[in-house]
């Protein structure tokens, strides 16, 4: 993934966490998580993008995934 494609999708991550957070505290702090396991080189950038990605996608139906109504 490309430095900007990488940044795109975090801020959108960011966006739907956000849009969740009422209901979903667990994912904000699920982030946090990941960011410290990066830190500590056990998940890669992709990785946590990935792991979002398919999240959201198998959980439509549950999570604010509309960015236009968010």
């Amino acid at each position: 993934m490309t430095e900007t494609s990488i940044r795109i999708k975090k801020e959108i991550i960011d966006f739907l966490i956000a849009s969740n957070n009422n209901l979903f505290t667990e994912l904000s702090e699920t982030l946090t998580v990941f960011y410290k396991l990066k830190t500590n080189n056990l998940l890669s950038e992709e990785d946590i993008i990935r792991f979002f990605h398919v999240l959201f996608t198998k959980n439509e139906i549950f999570l604010t995934t509309d960015i236009n109504n968010g």
